[in-house]
């Protein structure tokens, strides 16, 4: 078959996109990834080795200004883009994960009649996903929540695809990678694709302050690049054994090393959390759609798997405090890895296949057959 896929602006919509094209690789099938001019998506995606081709598309302002004149004509140029790239690469099924990105795509592949699956991530769905749910021939969420946004005769619960690397942790392996000492307490910090300034910015008073040293772990930052050389500055007074990477593209090593992990809440981030039995401090994005990191991570709190610690609630001492908690009270820490296990969904990937699989079938005959 061939699948195109669409979706993207961050990781949180492009990993998921990842994990369902590698399946199908694996398979044979021709993938086609399409995306926005100017998002990261591009560089992540051809790094996996697969086609990447643009249109124009601007986010969405949530607030109105005359910015929203130039999201249209951006979006009417990126719709008639999309045509002479459906033409050409001749989809049987349009795979859309969400992200301002995908919304011309997916219209103009319904007025092509080509069928479309949107796959939801969070709790709260996006601005996006709720405008194609109508031209959807199916809806994959990965919690129960969803539902009621969506008709439920189009609703399947798959859980959220992972990078099947994620899987495939040995910490002896990971700690040889990554030259971390062993024995010792790892704690893996990071807010997603692009940093997060919050996050970054109390953690590296923590470590001017001095307030987790002396206390037997070590550090793995992933910063983003925009903070990258404002934490190198800040862990030279540092005893603590410190990595600080902007980008980590092996993840699977830095989940095998961590002993306790602290980010944002998005909907990518928890599942691969989840399906690593992890267990987490969580710091939502305050601005995310509807707050929907919020909901996604007193989702994963109310379950047992994870500590919630709002934006506007976090200091140094507080997040230092939190930490040092944890790292006491063991028999807590395994509860919650428990509880994140419980939560995994690692055969989500083969799931969304399955329904692409599905929905993709009918209109690859007629294409056969030249209907």
């Amino acid at each position: 078959m061939r699948i195109l896929i669409t979706g993207g602006g961050t990781g949180g919509h492009i990993y998921p996109a990842l994990a369902i094209a590698n399946r199908l690789r694996e398979e044979n099938h021709e993938i086609l990834f399409v995306g926005a001019e100017e998002a990261l998506d591009r560089e992540i995606i051809t790094r996996e080795g697969f086609t990447f081709k643009s249109i124009p598309v601007l986010p969405l302002k949530r607030r109105f200004s005359f910015s929203i004149f130039k999201f249209g004509i951006k979006f009417i140029m990126g719709f008639f883009r999309a045509f002479p790239i459906l033409f050409n690469f001749r989809p049987q099924l349009i795979v859309g994960t969400g992200g301002y990105s995908s919304a011309p795509v997916a219209l103009a592949a319904y007025f092509l009649r080509i069928p479309l699956l949107i796959h939801e991530q969070n709790l709260y769905p996006g601005l996006t996903n709720r405008f194609l749910s109508r031209f959807a021939r199916e809806i994959d969420i990965t919690f129960p929540e969803p539902k009621e946004y969506f008709k439920k005769r189009k609703v399947k619960i798959t859980g959220n695809p992972i990078r099947i690397e994620i899987l495939d942790r040995d910490r002896k392996k990971a700690l040889k990678n990554l030259k971390l000492y062993s024995g010792k307490f790892n704690l893996l910090v990071f807010g997603g694709s692009q940093g997060a300034k919050a996050i970054n910015y109390c953690l590296a008073q923590i470590l001017k302050k001095g307030l987790l040293e002396g206390k037997g772990l070590q550090i793995i930052l992933l910063s983003g690049f925009f903070d990258f050389e404002y934490l190198i500055q800040a862990a030279k007074s540092s005893k603590i054994p410190l990595l600080i990477k902007p980008f980590l593209h092996n993840m699977a090593d830095a989940y095998g090393a961590a002993d306790l992990v602290i980010s944002r809440a998005g909907a990518t981030t928890l599942a691969e959390l989840t399906a690593c039995s992890l267990p987490a401090i969580l710091i939502p994005y305050p601005r995310a759609t509807r707050r929907h990191q919020e909901y996604n991570a007193c989702f994963l709190a109310k379950e047992g798997a994870a500590m919630v610690i709002l934006e506007n609630d976090l200091s140094p001492e507080r997040l230092a405090d939190s930490i040092l908690r944890l790292m006491e009270d063991r028999e807590r820490l395994k509860k919650m890895r428990e509880r994140s296990r419980g939560l995994g969904m690692p055969w989500a990937t083969d799931r969304v296949v399955e329904s692409i699989y599905r929905l993709g079938k009918k209109k690859a005959e007629k294409d056969r057959k030249g209907l």
